[in-house]
């Protein structure tokens, strides 16, 4: 799992998104906002438009390296990747490699050891601080956009990508959907 994320992390770095929090087998990540250098300046439809073309392309990009993690290729790293980076995917391919490395079992390991993702993804205006009691506040983005993803996520086939009508439309508007 550590050599996922960490092959994920470099997607949304590429793409400036943050990592929000892993809870269990779920990477939940946002862009924009006020901590976000790249949207400053812009008003909200530029942002929207910023926001909705790296969120998308992320997206895709995350379950491209899905299927390059799963045959232990590295072919999605950066030149900028970090020796720390490099050195957790190492370590996960050889698990990988080693699960697959032969006998009596290899074959159906192999079948099985296949990580495969869903992504629900959707904009909107959300609430980004810290949250929770005192000695127990916990960083985190709230809101109810955050809900309609992980909802969607939750119904999107495996392998596949699933968005909110607000989120397309903006991709129609900008000409991504087509493109794509």
């Amino acid at each position: 799992l550590n050599g996922l994320y960490t092959a994920f992390n470099s997607v949304l770095r590429r793409h400036g998104g943050y990592l929000n929090k892993i809870e269990g087998d779920s990477l939940m990540f946002h862009y924009g906002g006020t901590i976000d250098p790249r949207v400053r300046g812009l008003d909200d439809e530029q942002t929207s438009r910023y926001i909705a073309r790296e969120l998308f392309f992320t997206c895709i990009e995350m379950q491209r390296v899905c299927n390059l993690f799963n045959q232990a290729s590295d072919r999605f790293l950066t030149e900028s990747a970090s020796a720390e980076t490099k050195a957790v995917l190492e370590k996960a391919f050889e698990i990988i490699s080693t699960l697959r490395g032969g006998g009596e079992f290899s074959s159906s390991i192999n079948a099985l050891f296949q990580i495969r993702i869903r992504i629900g993804a959707n904009i909107g205006e959300v609430t980004i601080g810290n949250f929770g009691p005192d000695g127990a506040k916990q960083w985190d983005v709230v809101g109810l956009p955050v809900i309609d993803a992980k909802r969607m996520e939750t119904t999107a086939p495996v392998g596949g990508l699933r968005i909110s009508e607000e989120f397309y439309r903006i991709l129609e508007e900008t000409g991504i959907a087509d493109a794509y």
